[in-house]
């Protein structure tokens, strides 16, 4: 399918920056062009239609290129056979308000309330509107009261009379003859004809002619009308003519600002429940500029905490958790909370600070956060509380490095999660709890030794993301999935998985999930051999953290330090590493830090560095035994056995430059030993990268050539 899109130069469209898309400017007509479209206009305005090619060139220079400009300018001209001085509304809008001008009052009139529906609208309602206002142009005679519905006399099932629909249809017939709308090519569809305006421009100039009070009452009407449309078993079977932004947009230009605000507020429900992320923020964002006009007061704060409770999650799906204009949402509905003692509100309210301060990188906050809220659910003996709640704990838990815990939470609220009871939660809570609790479950599974139960794990929790509907969620799932294979050294598998993901970040997210696929994928290209795949990552690192995203971001660095060692880069895997080791000290994030310990060792010269290697080796191992995290400690057994090897081969061809001692003679059977040992604890796996390379270092003394996900300290590098 080739889809073409339009839009102004100032515009952003966040479609532009896709690799499927090719953007082309559009400049004015040339000039020859311009005179063949003002010939072709003049040889269809009729008989007798004379232009000099004086004429001629002046329209073409006025215009400016601008075709529409040059067939007003035109038909002016013609309009005025005989003058020789411009027409003095030579500009576009007074030439679009010339042709306005020339229509007859039930033309005129037609216009105006086609203007005031959309610039497409559908002559179901325009009847229904007309016979309640006759036809007559704003400002004339005949036209309709301010008085809301009671004013549409006959209510929804009114209709025209015989005469009435005659002169609508002559009405719109006159329009499309004057070139002022056009019938669309469906034509007479089920629920009537459907007219469009032949430019924005006219729509706006139509609507403008109406006078501003006119305009609103006229605004209220339909909203009105609409409503009693949509609570009425007599109206049109067209169900788009109902929705509640439409109501609202209407009650919004009319100026009642209470229904208006009602009807955003059910416009965003209504969008959130479809994944329309985007809209459901703009209808909430909306309410809450109208909510400004209304006196100050409790029951206005009351109002903007339940709006800004609604927003938070949403602006967390389309900026991502940690992004300024989340926490400032939350922060501002924490002072309304606690300034009106609103304690029902707390616990939504504590869960949104929780993500913005876990998103955020304040782990300590929010491992706080997460205890309040699992009391607060305990108490209130409330299963979608506690699912939420052990989420927040778990996930906190898991990035502090505590393994078991994590197991613990995860699997406890993935056992309580019932897609009949919390499938929905999805779409107020950000993404899926049980989503969420299936993939940290499964994540905290591989690095406490299970690969196996973590991959059923994973998939299991991808099945259920593909069934919600919902694209955060889906996208997480996809993500975190594509995680766990990189960690497996299953790098195709997991750029498939991201492959996905990126397109549907690129259809339905923004902001820190777009970024999180675009530097998962490039971990995976990487992993496969592929040096571009380390530009991704650092792209995608940067888009994290602009998003104003943290948690997971010791996890990226380190995992872009390992692959820029791998492809020779040594000196950007040091920056890499060093700023992993900071986010590790300024954050609390440990989950990660067995491994980054181990990168930093990777980065020393055996030859000088020998001892401090095996410093780095023991304190990583002592982190990784606290934290019961077996894939680590099996990672480092393997690094120890090949230090030991590379330290006496080095000592065996330049005895003299090693440092070595009588200590050294017995290393590499300790650390035969202790990687046999750590490799007898493991039960499943074993066809996995890591298991395999650790069964070829016991069998073989050294595997020759190390898989990619294993780096030899001395001068083979370790990907994860």
């Amino acid at each position: 399918m080739w889809l073409v899109l339009t839009t102004h130069r100032e515009m952003e469209p966040f479609w532009r920056q896709r690799a499927i898309c090719h953007e082309r400017r559009l400049s004015g007509l040339t000039e020859e062009r311009a005179r063949d479209l003002v010939r072709h206009l003049r040889s269809n305005f009729g008989r007798g239609a004379l232009l000099s090619a004086e004429r001629v060139e002046q329209i073409v220079e006025r215009a400016g290129g601008l075709p529409l400009y040059l067939e007003e300018l035109t038909h002016a001209w013609l309009q005025r056979q005989g003058v020789i001085v411009a027409p003095p509304e030579a500009t576009l809008p007074g030439l679009l308000g010339a042709r306005l001008d020339s229509l007859t009052a039930p033309a005129l009139a037609a216009a105006q309330l086609g203007a005031l529906l959309a610039c497409d609208f559908r002559t179901e309602l325009l009847q229904a509107l007309a016979a309640q206002w006759p036809l007559t142009a704003d400002g004339a005679a005949g036209a309709a009261s301010s008085g809301g519905v009671d004013a549409l006399g006959g209510g929804p099932a009114a209709t025209l009379d015989d005469a009435a629909q005659v002169a609508l249809a002559g009405a719109l017939d006159e329009l499309c003859d004057k070139g002022i709308v056009h019938r669309s090519a469906a034509g007479q569809a089920a629920h009537g004809a459907r007219y469009g305006f032949r430019h924005a421009l006219m729509q706006d100039v139509a609507y403008q002619s109406m006078a501003p009070e006119r305009r609103r009452a006229r605004h209220a009407q339909v909203a009105d009308l609409l409503v009693r449309w949509s609570e009425s078993h007599d109206r049109p079977p067209s169900t788009d003519l109902f929705t509640p932004e439409l109501i609202a947009h209407h009650y919004d230009c009319a100026g009642h600002t209470e229904l208006a605000m009602q009807h955003w507020e059910r416009a965003a429900g209504d969008a959130a429940s479809k994944g329309a992320v985007k809209e459901a923020v703009d209808h909430l964002s909306r309410a809450l500029v109208l909510l400004e006009s209304l006196p100050q007061e409790a029951s206005r704060d009351e109002r903007e905490l339940r709006i800004l409770l609604a927003l938070g999650p949403l602006l967390r799906s389309a900026h991502g958790h940690g992004a300024p204009l989340v926490e400032d949402t939350y922060a501002r509905a924490y002072d309304l909370c606690v300034r009106h003692g609103k304690h029902a509100q707390m616990f939504p309210l504590l869960v949104g600070l929780w993500q913005c301060n876990m998103a955020g990188g304040d782990l300590d906050e929010a491992a706080t956060l997460g205890a309040r809220l699992l009391i607060l659910a305990e108490g209130a003996r409330d299963s979608t509380m506690r699912l939420i709640a052990m989420h927040a704990v778990g996930t906190t838990r898991f990035l502090q490095g505590d393994v078991g815990a994590a197991i613990e939470h995860t699997r406890a609220g993935w056992q309580l999660y019932d897609r009949s009871a919390h499938g929905e939660l999805a779409f107020t809570h950000g993404h899926d709890p049980g989503v969420g609790h299936g993939m940290y479950l499964a994540w905290s599974l591989w690095q406490a030794g299970y690969p196996e139960q973590a991959l059923v794990q994973a998939r299991a929790a991808l099945t259920l993301a593909r069934s919600l509907g919902h694209p955060m969620s889906l996208a997480f799932a996809l993500s975190h999935t594509a995680i766990l294979h990189n960690l497996r050294g299953e790098h195709a598998e997991a750029e498939a998985l991201l492959l996905e993901s990126r397109a549907l970040a690129e259809d339905d997210l923004r902001g820190s999930w777009a970024a999180l696929a675009q530097l998962q994928r490039g971990w995976a290209l990487a992993g496969s051999g592929d040096p571009a795949g380390i530009t991704l990552m650092e792209e995608g690192i940067a888009a994290w953290r602009q998003s104003g995203a943290r948690a997971g971001t010791t996890f990226y660095y380190v995992a872009l330090g390992q692959a820029q060692l791998h492809h020779g880069d040594r000196a950007a895997a040091e920056d890499s590493l060093a700023m992993a080791a900071a986010l590790v000290a300024q954050n609390g994030e440990h989950f990660y830090e067995p491994e980054l310990l181990r990168s930093q060792a990777m980065l020393m010269d055996i030859t000088t560095g020998a001892l401090e290697i095996t410093a780095l080796h023991q304190r990583a191992l002592a982190l990784a035994e606290a934290q019961s995290a077996r894939a680590w400690q099996l990672r480092l057994w393997c690094d120890r056995v090949e230090l030991a090897h590379a330290l006496e081969l080095a000592h065996d061809l330049e005895p003299g430059n090693v440092e070595f001692s009588t200590a050294q003679i017995s290393a590499l059977e300790e650390a035969r030993a202790g990687l046999q040992a750590c490799l007898d604890w493991f039960t499943e796996g074993h066809d996995t990268a890591d298991l395999r390379h650790a069964s070829a270092l016991l069998e073989l003394g050294l595997a020759p050539e190390p898989p990619a996900t294993s780096v030899t300290p001395a001068t083979q590098e370790r990907a994860p």
